[in-house]
């Protein structure tokens, strides 16, 4: 982790993306589009400090995924492709979301739709 830090660009969780996908560590490496689904699902504190609200996600979703990376990998992928899809963060589609009726978000902003 260190090491991938020094680079420039690279925060704790590109470099979390990184070992997870080369299968070093089982740790769940969020983008922002999986980042924000995993918030708006519950799964951690939102926080105006990034890495704060980057931790809390990560380590609330960790807590109930197998630690394997291959497991990890896919759950990256699949919340990732899902708030670039649906959970967008201008325009979610709640409205087509197979988890809308799991989301605390969609819960908190339902009746504001």
């Amino acid at each position: 982790m260190k090491a991938l830090r020094k680079f420039p660009s690279v925060g704790e969780p590109g470099a979390d993306r990184i070992l997870m996908l080369c299968g070093s560590h089982a740790v769940l490496g969020l983008d922002s589009n999986a980042f924000r689904v995993l918030i708006r699902l519950g799964y951690g504190a939102d926080s105006s400090n990034y890495t704060k609200a980057y931790r809390s996600a990560r380590d609330a979703a960790m807590a109930v995924l197998p630690k394997k990376a291959a497991v990890l990998v896919d759950a990256s992928r699949l919340l990732r492709e899902h708030g670039k899809e649906t959970c967008k963060t201008s325009a979610p589609k709640c409205e087509e979301c197979p988890v809308a009726g799991s989301c605390a978000w969609y819960r908190a902003h339902a009746r504001k739709r």
